[in-house]
């Protein structure tokens, strides 16, 4: 499903999400971003779907059946980080919910208490995800792993 494959690419902050799907799903580039890495479409109807979507889901579900990484084990962190957010992803859905409900507490420990009370439309809020996390990775400041790492092995 579209609504999965932006969740996941979304919620791997060691990235930039256009080379999220560039790994785990590359035919979703050319109908979700412009040759320049901005975002290509305006709403969730536009991304043609990849499965049948009727099923009816809420963000409680989605958060529920969805791993929400907060980080990764010790031996795959070398390998897996590229860079270092400013944020996890917890906290991310919280700013992306906030943007949309200005009554939303920042609480990452009352993330699912949170979007229980605020219940967004699931579309309309991973279709936000994926407008906020391009726009996120455009104009936030990440450190790069990789430029540390060449450093360290030349001293």
């Amino acid at each position: 499903m579209p609504s999965e494959i932006i969740w996941d690419a979304c919620s791997d902050m060691t990235n930039y999400v256009y080379f999220n799907f560039d790994e785990t799903a590359p035919e979703f580039l050319k109908i979700l971003f412009s040759d320049d890495g901005d975002l290509s479409i305006s709403e969730f109807s536009q991304i043609p779907p990849k499965i049948d979507e009727d099923k009816k889901e809420t963000m409680v579900n989605i958060l529920d059946e969805h791993k929400i990484p907060t980080g990764f084990p010790k031996e795959k962190r070398n390998s897996k980080e590229k860079f270092i957010s400013i944020i996890d992803f917890p906290n991310f859905l919280l700013q992306v919910l906030k943007l949309k409900n200005k009554n939303v507490s920042l609480n990452d420990k009352k993330l699912l208490e949170e979007f229980k009370k605020s219940e967004p439309n699931p579309r309309e809020f991973i279709f936000d995800l994926l407008k906020y996390r391009t726009l996120f990775d455009k104009y936030v400041i990440k450190q790069s792993l990789t430029l540390n790492n060449d450093e360290n092995k030349q001293n």
